[in-house]
């Protein structure tokens, strides 16, 4: 990147109807910073993405964000963080929600706890398990409002994993510049040709709908991201 990245993505930012503060940027800066020294140790991003780590990883994981609005108090499970992505810039461009993030790697999630604290963020956690055996948990079982998962792993089964997270509340408020998705909703990543994985997944047991955005966004050219997609998996409601 031949410009300051972060005035880069500042101005991404700005033309997709995101302002970020001037108390983010720095806190966005210091993570790379931190995830690019731990990702020295250990492996948490492919080293061919390292010289595109505001690209490939920091717009990546908030692209998502320029065309959904996630609720003031929501809870959010970051299923398979690796390094935190997308969890740590979302909870920094959403100071009002709670995240934790999950990974069955211990290493991943020591990096993970290890940022959190430097990087100074309240209501954001990173634990280790299974998520299949996190969920069957009392401590995480019906908890959260969304699961997001930038993993790979075909969505159905991304699905099965994320259903017993989910909770049954309603919502605060949002900005009201852009649609909230329904609680109880599974939040994925994906690229490429999903139609398979789409339609087994609209068959598994208690999926109600799933919903495909197109997240290319004002300068996603220069990423390489154009073809990216976030599914969005509405789960029926629970039994009380």
């Amino acid at each position: 990147m031949t410009i300051d990245p972060s005035v880069w993505i500042r101005t991404v930012c700005k033309k997709n109807g995101r302002e970020l503060t001037d108390d983010q940027i720095p806190l966005l800066e210091k993570y790379v910073s931190l995830l690019l020294e731990w990702n020295s140790k250990i492996n948490l991003i492919s080293r061919r993405d390292v010289e595109n780590i505001w690209e490939s990883h920091i717009a990546h994981s908030i692209s998502p964000l320029f065309r959904i609005d996630i609720p003031d108090d929501a809870a959010v499970l970051d299923l398979g963080t690796g390094g935190g992505l997308p969890g740590i810039p979302w909870r920094i461009l959403l100071p009002s929600i709670s995240i934790t993030m999950i990974d069955a790697t211990q290493k991943k999630v020591n990096a993970v706890q290890s940022m959190i604290g430097e990087l100074g963020l309240s209501h954001a956690d990173a634990v280790w398990g299974r998520a299949e055996e996190l969920g069957r948990s009392e401590r995480f079982r019906g908890k959260y409002d969304y699961v997001v998962a930038r993993a790979v792993g075909p969505l159905y089964e991304l699905a099965r994993i994320a259903e017993p997270f989910l909770a049954n509340r309603k919502m605060g408020t949002t900005s009201g510049k852009r649609p909230a998705p329904e609680t109880r909703s599974l939040l994925v990543f994906k690229g490429g040709e999903i139609e398979e994985e789409l339609n087994r997944t609209r068959r598994s047991k208690g999926v109600e709908s799933v919903e495909v955005l197109l997240v290319a966004f004002d300068g996603s050219s220069e990423t390489g991201l154009t073809d990216k997609k976030l599914v969005i998996v509405k789960f029926t409601k629970d039994p009380m």
